[in-house]
């Protein structure tokens, strides 16, 4: 493996653990500060458990969004984005 998007790639894919909790969670999902330093990662990890486990779950993502283009790669992965503004 000697590309580092495919190392990406591989990392935040769910395990089965994870995707048999997510199928036991009550309503959806939100993560506070997903524009931060691990937000996207744990977002998109979160995007692909609700996929595969093939619920209905709106994931939905806060920040201030410092990072240019975030908030619209998060939007097309059809993670919900609400922006703080200050």
């Amino acid at each position: 493996m000697n590309d580092i998007n495919e190392l990406y790639r591989q990392l935040l894919l769910p395990s089965d653990a994870l995707v048999s909790d997510i199928t036991k969670l009550n309503g959806d999902i939100m993560i506070l500060g997903v524009g931060g330093k691990m937000g996207p990662a744990l977002a998109k990890l979160a995007k692909q458990a609700v996929d595969r486990a093939g619920v209905k779950k709106r994931m939905i993502g806060v920040s201030r969004f410092s990072e240019a283009g975030l908030e619209d790669e998060l939007n097309g992965l059809g993670i919900e984005t609400y922006e703080v503004i200050r």
